[in-house]
């Protein structure tokens, strides 16, 4: 019998091919103890008419023990038994080899060390740095997408997911080195408002939906408590790539100091046995530095384990009736192991309602992008900011929250976006002017306790009057 063993962190399985019996035999949570080899043993038969493995026996097993492997052996023949022409005894015999083979290749895998002596090290003929999606995710180790929330990380995400399931960049700049499956760990919505994303990134770019993106969702809120089974997924669905939304949403929780617990959360990343993708949201210290790095919350464990580190921030430009809304997004390489800096990335993301996502690639963000597409909600702002009450007198100024109730929205990210975007758009109430917002900083941090303020500043733009030849002052001439 030839069988084929493939290892995910600490989960094992051997396969064996056969018209008869295509079994495969999983070893999860091994444990080498004092005379002991102790699995949690599942033996599967692949469905000829899926991908899927049907599950056939799952039992602890002590593997140094001869009477424990014949007990398995014994009742897995039993059943399968039921859906096979071989006899019990063929079939018996076929997986008692299934355990020897398994128990040999673990015990030969446990002092398992290689040592290479650098002049036998042959170089390949091309030192590229591998990377599944040129240049964000390197195959070696994760690659992170570090941004504020509401700034459309998971969106440029799921982008990422559909350029490498399809082998055809959306963006230019963003070059599919390996094509495949996805797994999409969505830890921060579910399945249906995933799903409805993604089919608005398709309906866009005249996408079929693809069958291999895959959706899936912790059973708990730990990766390191599913790392194994996610690696069992990987396997399973030949991923090339994981994306995790996000390492916040998946971290857990642990009793260990941060940094002890985050290279646990990076080993269990590394487990998953594929490139991978980790969202994160950004340290705050850095993110209010006027050039923020971009780096993620937490330890510096992180930014050290990551292969590659983009930052994400986008500026909203809300339409004109009838147009998608537009989003300008800067992704920015803030930390690399395989390669100088990149460039930054640009590109300007279309949303029609819920009807379609597109992608478009764009110049940097300039004032004049800005004011091109002068928003409705800048205007809706400026006209209270203008308005002078018992609360507001001059230069006393309007907090996010007052604007919020005021102009009766529900979500106030899209109002802080345009007032905190530092640049000029031109009135709809005076000719030849502009305007823009002004903060005015408060001594509190909580919202309802002095927080800051805004003011509106408006600038006349000069008048250049044409002088027509002849129409200037004639110098007077001088008396005889």
């Amino acid at each position: 019998m030839t069988f084929k063993f493939e290892q995910r962190g600490s989960t094992w399985t051997c396969a064996y091919e056969s018209s008869s019996w295509p079994l495969t035999l999983i070893g999860r949570h091994v444990y080498y103890g004092t005379g002991r080899v102790l699995s949690t043993l599942t033996l599967a038969r692949a469905d000829p008419r899926s991908k899927n493995l049907l599950s056939i026996l799952t039992g602890h097993v002590d593997l140094l023990i001869a009477s424990q492997r014949k007990t398995f052996s014994k009742e897995a023949a039993s059943r399968l038994k039921q859906a096979s022409e071989s006899s019990e005894e063929d079939l018996m015999n076929a997986v008692g080899s299934m355990l020897d083979a398994l128990l040999e290749r673990l015990l030969s895998s446990q002092d398992e060390i290689e040592v290479f002596s650098l002049p036998d090290i042959e170089l390949p003929k091309d030192l590229t740095p591998p990377y599944a999606l040129w240049p964000i995710v390197p195959r070696s180790r994760p690659g992170m997408l570090v941004g504020p929330s509401g700034q459309g990380k998971s969106a440029a995400a799921l982008m990422m997911a559909m350029t490498v399931v399809t082998g055809k960049p959306i963006l230019e700049a963003l070059q599919p080195r390996s094509e495949g499956p996805v797994i999409y760990i969505g830890q921060e919505e579910d399945k249906e408002q995933w799903a409805a994303r993604a089919a608005m990134l398709c309906r866009g770019h005249a996408i079929q939906k693809p069958k291999h993106l895959h959706y899936m969702k912790l059973k708990g809120s730990s990766l390191i408590d599913s790392a194994e089974l996610v690696a069992e997924m990987v396997s399973l669905k030949s991923a090339v790539l994981v994306i995790v939304d996000s390492a916040q949403a998946t971290w857990g929780g642990g009793d260990e100091a941060v940094r002890e617990y985050a290279s646990r959360w990076f080993n269990a990343v590394e487990q998953i046995g594929t490139a991978v993708l980790v969202i994160e949201h950004p340290n705050l210290a850095e993110q209010k530095k006027p050039s923020a790095g971009g780096f993620a919350a937490g330890t510096s464990v992180k930014r050290d384990r990551v292969g590659h580190a983009w930052n994400l921030k986008s500026v909203a430009m809300p339409p004109r009736p009838g147009e998608p809304y537009r989003y300008h997004v800067t992704l920015t390489d803030v930390k690399r192991n395989y390669v100088g800096k990149q460039p930054d990335i640009t590109y300007e993301q279309l949303v029609h309602g819920f009807d379609y996502i597109r992608f478009e690639e764009a110049d940097a963000l300039t004032a004049s992008t800005i004011v091109d597409s002068p928003s409705r909600l800048d205007h809706l702002i400026a006209g209270r900011l203008r308005q002078a009450d018992d609360d507001h007198e001059e230069g006393v100024g309007w907090s996010v929250a007052e604007l919020q109730q005021v102009l009766n929205q529900k979500d106030d990210r899209r109002i802080r976006q345009s007032l905190m975007a530092d640049y000029w758009r031109p009135t709809d109430w005076m000719p030849n002017a502009k305007f823009r917002f002004t903060k005015v900083p408060g001594t509190g941090s909580d919202r309802t306790i002095d927080p800051a303020r805004f003011l509106i500043e408006v600038e006349r733009t000069p008048v250049q009057m044409s002088i027509a030849p002849g129409d200037g002052e004639e110098e007077d001439e001088p008396l005889n």
